[in-house]
């Protein structure tokens, strides 16, 4: 005799193994989603601030002096204010840059022009710090400090993408 079906013993089973492997999936899931959501997060915060970085880092290594009266130096948020050649107008031999923060956001500010954001809405710097490290020397040396952390209403998505980026640049003025 072939019989063909499952047993009441077999189905419990079944059902048991099925409630177990789905209590797993539905514990998980959240979990993955909300790592997901952090790394996302993190990542956008990071690759702003790069930008970033990188722009005030070129900007500082093209530049002849920093400007004294506009510049706040060893607090946050603190103001660097550049005298460069580097990016002039036609009828001008240097210009002057700002970058600061305002509103929780990093800008620069090139004399003449509108204030520009630096990193995206989605951003909010936490602390922007300028050190002057020159010590009588001829260029400007300029170590920056800058913590951002992804702008939402959750504060352990913030606290999870929270990133701090430091540089030491030496102006050149090319």
């Amino acid at each position: 005799m072939n019989n063909r079906g499952f047993t009441l013993v077999e189905m419990l089973m079944y059902v048991a193994i099925m409630v177990i492997v789905g209590s797993v999936i539905v514990v998980f899931i959240p979990q993955l989603t909300r790592k997901n959501a952090y790394l996302q997060a993190k990542s956008e915060v990071l690759d702003n601030m790069t930008s970033a970085m990188k722009i005030m880092e070129r900007e500082i290594k093209h530049s002849s002096s920093i400007y004294a009266s506009t510049t706040v130096f060893a607090v946050s948020p603190g103001q660097l204010s550049l005298e460069t050649s580097f990016n002039t107008i036609a009828t001008e031999n240097s210009t002057f840059v700002d970058f600061y923060v305002d509103d929780n956001r990093l800008y620069v500010k090139r004399e003449e022009q509108a204030a520009e954001l630096l990193v995206s809405d989605k951003i909010k710097i936490n602390s922007l710090v300028f050190t002057n490290l020159n010590a009588g020397g001829n260029y400007p040396v300029v170590r920056i400090a800058l913590t951002a952390s992804y702008d939402t209403a959750s504060q352990e998505v913030a606290e999870q993408s929270k990133v701090t980026l430091t540089s030491t640049v030496s102006a050149r003025e090319y």
